[in-house]
């Protein structure tokens, strides 16, 4: 296992095939294609040598990092997945540098008292000002020692259809979402390049597969998720990692303070020509609503945790983590090889989950 650790993804995935076609052509896996000639042996050997290596892979990535006094900065603490990994990490030994938003709030204050190893900062990712004053308390308190890792978790959702949506909104969405993590990846690099540490950034499933209602967030997702491909390659050669973790509908507060309400008033600030044109409309954003918290939301919280926690801490972080139940996931990979066409007409079936459980499991 030592030697295949030291492999990159792709020469393990190289050397598994060369294997299982040497076995093939030795006559070892023969009987395995009897039945089946040497083009259909082609995805089948494909398949096992992506299975194999996702087996390996899993229990090489079992392995930790030495922590040390390493630190940590995550954004985004002041509830949510930033406020639970700041006492994971913690309790794991960590130095976490938690920024909140809100410094002298709820959530500040129980991180606060939570552990002596959480230092929250006030950290509005909007303002160039307030993430460079948090890099340079990041700096002094870090006294010449470099920054293992930033995990840019700040961000906030909007719903409802684009036209309802004004421009104002979209831009407060991308301020936080897009360039909050820009302005705070760009700040703390240095840092992390210095400890040749992790950039891990929280995108969302609506960066590849976006939905009807989400337009604006799913963009802001999206081009994140491109920040963290380009870094990936960027930065190979500094020995700094870069994750996306890709969660679909958890239960955190970006998207249970979600209600028809904010739906109502948006179409009640539509002028009068607009409120006709979507008359009814009303119901497929119920339905939208509905569907995901009764069919897709989870409240496994610890799910979308464990993919943090191993893009940090594992000594072979993956590039992506798509963090989702395993039939969805299976079912979210189906759908990359779906004709478009098919694609949308999945998609927008799905607006009509909540009608459906309406109709099955109606309110007494």
């Amino acid at each position: 296992m030592d030697v295949l650790a030291g492999l990159s993804r792709f020469k393990l995935g190289v050397l598994i095939s060369v294997c299982l076609w040497s076995l093939y052509f030795w006559g070892i896996l023969q009987p395995v294609f009897t039945f089946a000639p040497l083009l259909a042996a082609i995805p089948t050997v494909t398949f096992l040598s992506e299975v194999i290596r996702r087996i390996i892979e899993y229990h090489l990535g079992k392995r930790t990092v030495a922590i040390g006094n390493d630190a940590v900065l995550i954004t985004g603490c002041d509830t949510g997945f930033g406020y639970l990994l700041s006492k994971r990490l913690a309790d794991k030994g960590y130095t976490v540098f938690a920024g909140c938003y809100v410094d002298n709030g709820a959530g500040a204050a129980e991180l606060r008292e939570y552990s002596s190893r959480i230092q929250v900062l006030n950290m509005d990712v909007r303002s160039d000002d307030a993430v460079k004053k948090a890099r340079l308390l990041v700096e002094e308190k870090l006294a010449g020692q470099g920054l293992w890792a930033v995990v840019a978790n700040a961000g906030i959702a909007n719903h409802g259809p684009l036209e309802w949506t004004s421009m104002e909104e979209i831009h407060s969405i991308f301020d936080v979402n897009t360039y909050g993590v820009l302005r705070t990846v760009k700040e703390f690099l240095p840092l992390v390049r210095k400890r040749k540490g992790r950039i891990v950034v929280t995108t969302s499933m609506l960066a590849t597969l976006p939905n009807p209602l989400v337009i604006p967030y799913s963009m802001s997702k999206a081009a994140v998720r491109s920040l963290v491909d380009g870094l990936q390659r960027e930065l190979r050669g500094f020995g700094v990692y870069c994750s996306s973790i890709e969660p679909n509908y958890y239960k955190t507060s970006i998207v249970e303070n979600r209600s028809m309400e904010d739906y109502h008033k948006k179409f009640a600030a539509l002028d009068e020509n607009l409120k006709a044109e979507y008359e009814g409309f009303m119901d497929t954003c119920r339905n939208y609503l509905d569907g995901v918290n009764s069919f897709i939301m989870s409240d496994k919280i610890e799910e979308p945790l464990n993919a943090f926690e191993h893009a940090v801490c594992s000594v072979r972080p993956r590039p992506y983590y798509l963090v989702d139940s395993p039939i969805l996931s299976f079912g979210r990979e189906l759908l990359k090889h779906l004709n478009v066409e098919v694609l949308d007409a999945v998609v927008c079936s799905s607006q009509y989950l909540g009608g459906l459980k309406r109709r099955i499991c109606p309110k007494k």
